[in-house]
C-alpha cells in the first residue's frame, strides 16, 4: 500500500470536521502526524554537536566519584528536570550528587557567585546546570576560577558570548547543530537520558528514557515552549506514560485535583498538575514540588499532595487578589503596543500567570513587576511576540538582568523610571513580531449534533493542543439560551445551556468577561470556542469552552 493510499485511509477514519481542521493546517503528511512512530519522531541525541564530550564527562565523572551538583531552575521545567536526573543517579545506584533548587524571591533566577562559594566549600567537581545557566557568566568564571568544570543543559536565548562553561547543550544557540530548536528544558535533559541510555558503559535498562517521558511532558506542556515537532511527540508519549504512572505522588495529586489518571489531558497538565507544581516554586517550597515527583514511598507522596494542594489554593487566592489590583491598573491601555505596569507592593513570583492572563485578554506582550529585597523585577509574557527580544534590545539602557525564551521571560529593572521601560517597551514591539506566528485560524462550522465523543476522538489524534499547536475553534450559530449558570468563588465563571430545538448542549467559560456575564436565557447567540474532555470530579465529560459570545 503506498504512503497516499495510507494517508487516504487515515484521514477517512476522521471526523469530517477533524478532516477539516486537517486541511485548514496544511499537514503533508498526514499518516506521520496522525500515528506518530516513537524512534522514527525523535532525533539522535548525538546531532548536539556536544553531546559525546557530555556523556564521556559525565562517565568519568562518576568512575571517580565526583561530587556532582544539578542546579536546576524553579519552575514546572526545571523541576521535572531535575526528577529526571534523580531517577537516573537512583538508577546508576550514584549518591555523591546534590540536587540544588533555588528559591525564587531570595535567590532569583539563574546560578549566582554565592552559590558557586558554597558549592566550592563543599568540594563540588562538577556542576550541572538544568534550564537555566546560559546566561550565568559571573557564576560560571567564579566556578571555573575555583577549579570546578560545568555543564549547561538549557534552552533559553543565550547572550552574545556565551559562558566559559566546559560543555554547553541548549538548542536556542546559533551554532547548535541539532535539527529542532525549541525543546524545552527537560527535553533537553531528556536528549542527554537517550544518549547516555545508548552508550553501554552506563549499563542502564531498556527504555530508561522512555520511563522518564512524563516529566519531559509535563515540562513540555507547562513551559510555553510549541507543541510542534519533536515536542509533540514528547507531549503525545508522555501523556501516555502519565495516565498509567506509578509515581505515588503524582497519583495522589490526581485525587487532589479530581481528575481520572487514565483520563488525562493536556488540559489537566497545564491547569492541574502544572499549577501546583508552578504553586509550589512561587511560594518559595520548590523542594515540595520536586519530592512530590520523585518519591516512591506512598504515604509521603500522600503527605506532599496535602502540602502542594495548600500551596496552590494560597498561590491561588494572592494571585485573585493580585489580578484585582492589576486590573484597576489596566483601564486605558488604548493602542499600546506593549502593557508595562508594575507596583512595589506586588509580589514578583506571582506576576507570571497574571501577565499570562492579560497577554491572552488583550493580545499583545505583557511586562508586570514588582519589588522584593529592594529590587524591581518581574515577569514578561506574549503570543505573537518575541519577548527576550524585547528585553534584549533594551538591556543596556534599563535592565539590570533579563532571560527567557520568545513567549515566556523575566527580566530585573535597572536605576530607571518604569515609565521610560514601559515607552521603550511599546516602542520595539513591531520589531519583535515572531516570524511564521500563525494564529488559530477561522473558526470552522459547527451544530450542536456534531459535538460528540467521535469528533473529539478524531481532534485528540491531532493533539496534544498548546503554544504552536493551538486547539481547533469552531462557531455555533443561532443557538438559544435555554439555562445559565454562575460558579466560582468570586462568581468569575459561567455556564450555559445551549440548544438549537433538536439538541441541547452545556457550555463553559472560566473567568467570563462581562460580556460572557451579560448573557440572559432566552437569547440567542452565536459562540466560539474549542471541545474539549474533562474528567474534574470524576466524571468524563464532553465539553464546548466558550472564548467568544455574540448576542444575536
Amino acid at each position: 500500500m503506498s504512503s497516499n493510499t495510507t494517508a487516504d485511509k487515515i484521514a477517512a477514519e476522521l471526523h469530517p470536521l477533524a478532516q477539516a481542521v486537517l486541511a485548514a493546517r496544511g499537514i503533508d503528511d498526514i499518516a506521520a502526524y496522525l500515528d506518530p512512530q516513537y524512534n522514527e519522531s525523535l532525533h539522535d541525541p548525538y546531532l548536539f554537536r556536544q553531546m559525546g564530550e557530555f556523556v564521556d564527562r559525565l562517565y568519568a565523572a562518576i568512575q571517580n566519584n565526583e561530587r556532582i551538583v544539578i542546579f536546576s531552575d524553579f519552575d514546572t521545567d526545571g523541576i521535572p528536570a531535575a526528577v529526571m536526573w534523580h531517577d537516573l543517579f537512583g538508577e546508576l545506584g550514584y549518591e555523591n550528587f546534590e540536587i540544588y533548587i533555588p528559591k525564587r524571591d531570595i535567590e532569583g533566577f539563574g546560578l549566582k557567585p554565592e552559590q558557586v562559594e558554597g558549592f566550592a566549600a563543599d568540594e563540588t567537581d562538577l556542576i550541572i546546570t538544568v534550564d537555566c545557566g546560559i546566561r550565568s557568566h559571573p557564576a560560571i568564571e567564579l566556578a571555573k576560577d575555583e577549579g570546578m568544570d560545568v555543564i549547561i543543559l538549557d534552552h533559553h536565548v543565550a547572550a552574545e558570548i556565551n559562558p566559559p562553561a566546559d560543555i554547553i547543550i541548549n538548542p536556542a544557540l546559533e551554532e547548535e547543530t541539532y535539527p529542532f530548536k525549541k525543546l524545552c528544558g527537560a527535553g533537553v535533559v531528556f536528549k542527554c537520558l537517550q544518549a547516555l541510555e545508548a552508550d553501554e558503559r552506563f549499563s542502564l535498562p531498556d527504555n530508561f528514557s522512555k520511563g522518564q517521558l512524563g516529566m519531559a511532558a509535563i515540562a513540555t506542556i507547562s513551559d510555553m515552549v510549541p507543541l510542534v515537532g519533536e515536542n509533540r511527540v514528547l507531549a503525545n508519549f508522555g501523556l501516555k506514560i502519565l495516565r498509567q504512572t506509578t509515581r505515588p505522588g503524582l497519583k495522589e495529586l490526581y485525587e487532589k485535583g479530581r481528575i481520572q489518571g487514565r483520563e488525562l489531558t493536556e488540559v489537566d497538565i497545564g491547569f492541574t498538575i502544572g499549577s501546583h507544581i508552578n504553586a509550589a516554586s512561587r511560594l518559595d517550597q520548590p523542594y515540595a514540588a520536586f519530592n512530590l515527583l520523585a518519591t516512591r514511598n506512598h504515604q509521603e507522596g500522600k503527605e506532599l499532595a496535602k502540602v502542594l494542594n495548600r500551596l496552590y489554593r494560597e498561590r491561588k487566592r494572592r494571585t485573585g487578589k493580585l489580578k484585582k489590583e492589576v486590573a484597576t491598573r489596566v483601564t486605558d491601555i488604548g493602542d499600546e503596543a506593549a502593557i508595562t505596569i508594575g507596583s512595589d507592593d506586588w509580589k514578583p513570583a506571582l506576576l507570571g500567570p497574571v501577565a499570562h492572563g492579560l497577554s491572552d485578554t488583550y493580545d499583545r506582550p505583557v511586562f508586570l513587576w514588582g519589588e522584593m529585597n529592594g529590587r524591581r523585577k518581574g515577569s514578561a509574557r506574549a503570543g505573537r511576540h518575541n519577548v527576550v527580544g524585547m528585553l534584549q534590545a533594551l538591556e543596556d539602557s534599563f535592565l539590570h538582568a533579563y532571560g527567557g525564551h520568545e513567549m515566556a521571560g523575566g527580566f530585573e529593572i535597572g536605576d530607571v523610571d518604569p515609565d521610560d521601560l514601559a515607552k521603550a517597551l511599546a516602542g520595539v514591539a513591531a520589531d519583535h513580531e515572531i516570524d511564521g506566528y500563525e494564529d488559530r485560524g477561522d473558526p470552522i462550522s459547527l451544530q450542536l449534533e456534531d459535538i460528540s465523543w467521535d469528533l473529539y476522538d478524531s481532534l485528540e489524534r491531532i493533539g496534544p493542543f498548546g503554544v504552536g499547536n493551538e486547539a481547533p475553534l469552531f462557531r455555533l450559530t443561532n443557538v438559544n439560551v435555554d439555562g445559565k449558570r454562575v460558579f466560582g468563588a468570586g462568581g468569575e465563571h459561567v455556564s450555559l445551556t445551549l440548544t438549537d430545538g433538536t439538541s441541547e448542549h452545556e457550555t463553559i467559560c472560566f473567568f467570563a468577561d462581562q460580556k460572557m456575564k451579560s448573557v440572559q436565557s432566552g437569547q440567542s447567540v452565536a459562540v466560539t470556542g474549542a471541545l474539549e474532555k474533562t474528567t474534574f470530579g470524576f466524571r468524563r465529560q464532553l465539553r464546548f469552552r466558550m472564548e467568544e459570545i455574540s448576542i444575536l
